[in-house]
């Protein structure tokens, strides 16, 4: 996992800035298979980022619960577990 995406525009020195999506690699008892949406590029920010579809602090809440047995909004307050994540 990044903590931070890159924005789909390049910048003033033919790079990337950082942006608000990434993608994350799960590897373990987890259920094989992507999760989420794909990015849509119609949904861009004004800084061009992909808009992410399940905030990052979501998976790891989700993790902290059903791997390691501790409730997910102790770890993200308002936090939902994500289901079909773990196998």
């Amino acid at each position: 996992m990044s903590e931070f995406g890159r924005t789909v525009g390049e910048n003033g020195s033919g790079g990337l800035d950082h942006g608000a999506a990434s993608s994350m690699l799960l590897i373990g008892p987890v259920v094989p298979g992507l999760h989420g949406e794909a990015p849509s590029f119609t949904g861009l920010s004004a800084e061009d980022g992909l808009p992410a579809a399940i905030p990052f602090d979501h998976y790891l809440a989700t993790l902290a619960e059903q791997w390691l047995g501790v409730p997910a909004d102790s770890v993200v307050p308002g936090a939902v577990p994500l289901t079909g994540l773990v196998a």
